[in-house]
């Protein structure tokens, strides 16, 4: 009974303070080890509690005076440094790279031998560019890959300006290979659209479209992934302001519960039935697209079997879809859409042959599978149809709050434009992140499916990477 106790209880633990004679801390010490008791050294200090308290407060408040003072001299040094640290560290950086490739050269005492791949474009240039350092004393040969090497070409994308921008998207997949199609220029067209019928609303498209704007004015000089992201953005914006237009949709239906008049075409609301149907339609053409470039790339690679019964049967059975519709409103004879569609699947069905014992069962799985890919497509109605009704309900809230007075205070004009914008914001990004995703998934899922692998190699060049620093030769 030899001991003083005083607990203390915090948030999440229990502080203890025991006062035991010096003859029995060697038995008290086990038993608190055995319950997990954490000892608390006690520093040193003279005087009572109180005036050690006040002497390391004062200690701690110069040290953080010097600290602040120090962050000042560090901040004073990198300011006056930052450029040329800048600028050793990349010439370091760019040193380094080149002992590394160096290393990895074959050599004597007089020569090396470097092989590597090179753009075709760029060709003319490095060899002007080898024969002038070396003042002509250079053996150079030059060699298309073969059959054999065409899986271990590096790819590197071509594009128009304007559609440059889009092989970020096509690069996040992966890359061609050496003797495959390069899809971005089809997936700029077709992802720019299927942005703008998600989001199908003009002031969202022009809201985003002045975001993008100042982002590629921005990064013209860097052309970074910020300033690629950015004209991906403004080229799907000029289609969101299109299927604006089309749909009628300013700010989902602010305009006609303002009285204005507004031409449409479509009502996603009120016609979604054939805003689907319009989806559905859109897939189809889609999938059709993807497999006709695949059976073209096959044909041109000697594949002719795989095209034959890899592409060709759905290059029939879409059609036969699309002959059956027409034929119900007499467009088509029936007679038409049987013949397509029948032998699509006769092709379809000898395709899966090399499945054996399961062919029968992978002829179901495929087919189901190819019409859930069709069905994906639906998804351009949803989103459209979610961007147009979350509008909707935002302006319903600001129409019932709008008259809202509170004595001679119209309270209810200052509410209603808070909801109103912060609302159509939140709107806007809300319904542009769903439009981004899910159109870069009917290209990655449904659309490369039907003929892109994306297996190819990526050129990465070796050079020097110089943002701060020139090289002159």
């Amino acid at each position: 009974g030899r001991v003083a106790h005083v607990p203390k209880e915090f948030k999440t633990r229990y502080l203890a303070v025991f006062a035991i004679l010096k003859k029995d801390y060697n038995r008290a010490n086990p038993v608190l080890a055995k319950y997990g008791f954490e000892r608390i050294e006690v520093p040193e200090g003279k005087g009572t509690p109180g005036e050690v308290i006040r002497e390391y407060r004062h200690q701690l408040a110069e040290k953080e005076k010097e600290l602040a003072e120090k962050e000042r001299e560090a901040r004073e040094l990198a300011r006056k440094y930052y450029d040329d640290i800048v600028f050793y560290q990349e010439l370091m950086e760019n040193e380094r790279d080149k002992a590394n490739i160096l290393n990895n050269l074959v050599r004597t005492n007089m020569t090396f031998a470097l092989l590597g791949w090179l753009p075709r474009r760029d060709l003319p240039r490095v060899i002007e560019g080898i024969k002038r350092v070396t003042e002509g004393k250079v053996y150079i040969n030059i060699k298309e890959p073969t059959k054999e090497e065409l899986d271990d070409v590096p790819v590197k994308l071509k594009n128009p300006k304007l559609i440059e921008p889009f092989e970020m998207l096509t690069e996040m997949y992966g890359v061609p290979k050496y003797n495959e199609i390069d899809p971005t220029p089809i997936l700029a067209f077709t992802y720019s659209f299927f942005f703008g019928f998600m989001l199908t609303d003009f002031m969202y498209g022009l809201i985003i479209g002045i975001i993008a704007a100042l982002l590629v004015k921005g990064h013209r000089h860097l052309r970074d992934g910020t300033w690629k992201f950015a004209n991906i953005l403004l080229w799907s914006s000029l289609f969101t302001m299109l299927m604006g237009i089309l749909f009628g949709s300013y700010f989902g239906n602010a305009l006609d519960l303002a009285g204005i008049y507004v031409w449409r075409k479509l009502d996603a609301m009120r016609d979604a039935l054939v805003v689907l149907k319009i989806a559905l339609a859109i897939g189809l053409i889609h999938l059709f697209l993807g497999y006709t470039v695949g059976f073209i790339v096959k044909i041109k690679n000697g594949e002719i079997k795989d095209a034959l019964l890899d592409q060709l049967p759905w290059m029939f059975i879409i059609p036969g879809v699309v002959s059956f519709a027409l034929s119900l409103a007499g467009e088509v004879p029936l007679i038409i859409a049987k013949a397509l569609f029948g032998i699509g699947l006769v092709l379809f069905v000898i395709s899966e042959l090399k499945n054996g014992a399961l062919a029968a069962l992978m002829v179901i799985s495929d087919f189901f599978g190819f019409v859930g890919n069709w069905l994906s497509y639906a998804r351009l109605m949803a989103l459209a149809l979610a961007t147009s009704g979350i509008a909707m309900v935002i302006n319903i809230i600001v129409q019932m709050v709008w008259g809202v007075k509170v004595g001679p205070i119209p309270l209810g004009i200052a509410v209603g434009l808070l909801v109103f914008i912060g609302g159509q914001l939140f709107s806007v990004a809300i319904n542009a992140l769903g439009a981004f995703v899910h159109a870069l998934r009917l290209h990655y899922v449904e659309f490369f499916g039907t003929f892109y692998p994306g297996e190819g190699k990526r050129f990465e060049p070796f050079k020097s990477k110089r943002q701060v620093s020139e090289l002159e030769i």
